[in-house]
């Protein structure tokens, strides 16, 4: 049986035409498509919630999904790992041995079932801190209970899993930084691929806008409480909250509009001038951020995790939470002249475009068998 394949196991995929995006299952999309290009993938899902086979089909990409019991608590704690495992053999069985297999955090049990594979390039992707148990740094007390909670339920936070892989992609320096520091992996085995960033220069220009300020929420630690206090202390200004806003109060001030989920994010980041990031914990990329400067928009960041990486101009980058300093930012914000703004979108535009993504991508698959 044809070994020429890659393997993606994940527990959550989704088709670029799917309601629900995360920034991951965004990146994942867009790092799948990039190597399709060149080789057969295959998908192997554990998503009970994918209902899109056509939409990678038309991309010549099979997805199996895999669907799990309703584990909770201390059964999804002795079960997941062997559930992966086992799953991950049966495939295997069935499809042969891939040439290469890249798995997520929540797949990472995966791996295991390579050990005793030769010849097999092993990825891990992370794009978020669910590896790091209660040690993330800048985080609440809440959140790192939370997240310590869930590295037991998962084991994610398992060093020996981690140390199978033969490479780690990330999306930051910060990523890296803190990859590096947690499960004492070489540097050269942590690769960086950026988020490729497909948003064009909007239609409407910057000042043709209004002052319209946008937000995008998934929770708490997005810190919309925040937001809302910044709005009602700018009243000439109108905020306009995407995202999973089922948690925000329906009290708010009357400049603040809750659009909700927005799938069209051309659209969406096409719609407001001002873009805000003042997350509570350290983002580790930024794709707002990044999306909405390539629209020809400004975003606001705080300087923690990966997002002053995803700016061109350190103006828009700002330390810490005061509020008379987040307003005085985005008052300079909408002063600034058309060409400065346009400036910064092509710079980004470039800096993350689908060209300089996918070659990456394609530069360290290919050296990966050398």
């Amino acid at each position: 049986m044809s070994r020429d394949y890659l393997l993606f196991i994940t527990q959550f995929v989704r088709h670029v035409t799917q309601d629900n995006q995360t920034g991951g299952t965004l990146s994942n999309y867009l790092l799948l498509k990039a190597l399709s290009k060149n080789r057969k993938i295959k998908i192997l899902s554990f998503d009970d919630n994918y209902d899109s086979v056509e939409g990678f089909a038309s991309e010549g990409i099979e997805v199996c999904t895999v669907g799990h019991p309703s584990w909770g608590g201390l059964s999804l704690t002795a079960n997941w790992n062997p559930f992966v495992q086992s799953k991950t053999q049966e495939f295997l069985t069935e499809y042969g041995v891939p040439r290469d297999v890249v798995v997520t955090t929540s797949s990472l049990p995966a791996l295991k079932v390579f050990d005793q594979v030769p010849d097999v390039n092993r990825a891990v992707v992370v794009r978020a801190f669910e590896n790091y148990g209660f040690r993330p740094p800048k985080v609440s007390v809440r959140l790192r209970i939370n997240l310590a909670k869930l590295a037991v339920i998962r084991r994610f936070s398992d060093v020996r899993m981690m140390k199978r892989a033969d490479m780690v992609i990330t999306n930051s320096e910060f990523m890296r930084k803190s990859i590096r520091k947690r499960f004492t992996i070489n540097k050269s085995k942590i690769n960086i691929i950026p988020p490729l960033c497909d948003i064009q220069s909007s239609i409407h220009k910057f000042h043709e806008v209004g002052n319209i300020i946008g937000f995008v929420t998934r929770g708490s630690d997005k810190n919309y409480p925040f937001v809302l206090e910044l709005a009602k202390r700018a009243p000439e200004y109108l905020f306009l909250i995407y995202g999973h806003t089922n948690k925000i109060d329906p009290a708010t001030p009357k400049n603040v509009i809750v659009k909700g989920w927005e799938s069209d994010r051309q659209a969406m980041l096409s719609s407001a001038a001002v873009w805000l990031m003042p997350s509570l914990w350290p983002e580790p990329f930024g794709r707002v951020s990044m999306e909405a400067q390539a629209a020809g928009r400004i975003a606001l960041v705080i300087n923690a995790g990966g997002l002053p990486e995803t700016v061109a101009d350190k103006r828009f980058v700002i330390d810490g939470f005061e509020c008379e300093q987040w307003l005085r930012a985005i008052h300079e914000a909408f002063m600034m002249h058309s060409s400065v703004i346009e400036d910064n979108g092509a710079k980004i535009r470039a800096k993350f475009s689908q060209e300089s993504h996918d070659m990456k991508i394609d530069d360290l698959f290919a050296n990966s068998h050398t």
